[in-house]
């Protein structure tokens, strides 16, 4: 069976131990690239990472992008969302259809983005 891994700052991944997730708090969030190399990609079926992570962490988390496991699922961190989540959900949809067909549309936050 899979684990789930959570990776972000201690406010945003603390409470998640107790729900069974292996979490790697991160007090420095400089040292994201260290954590995240810790981890064995093998070994999760699910790593969340919250968006302050996986800006620091995109090229890391992007090679893991090519296989089924483990998904790399991007959220926000206790303190709000930086917009990262409407950017990667975007280039899903483009991924799966092959167009973006979220142009011009109204992002999940509110704000437009017309790119």
């Amino acid at each position: 069976m899979y684990k789930v891994a959570m990776v972000g700052d201690r406010a945003s991944v603390q409470g998640f131990k107790a729900l069974g997730l292996d979490v790697f708090p991160l007090d420095d969030i400089n040292r994201a690239r260290q954590v995240w190399n810790r981890i064995n990609p093998k070994d999760y079926g699910v790593i969340i990472v919250t968006e302050s992570v996986f800006e620091r962490i995109r090229d890391l988390a992007e090679g893991l992008k090519e296989g089924l496991k483990p998904v790399v699922l991007v959220v926000p961190s206790a303190t709000g969302s930086v917009g990262l989540i409407n950017e990667e959900i975007r280039n899903m949809m483009k991924k799966a259809v092959g167009t973006d067909i979220m142009k011009g549309r109204q992002q999940l936050n509110g704000s437009r983005q017309d790119r």
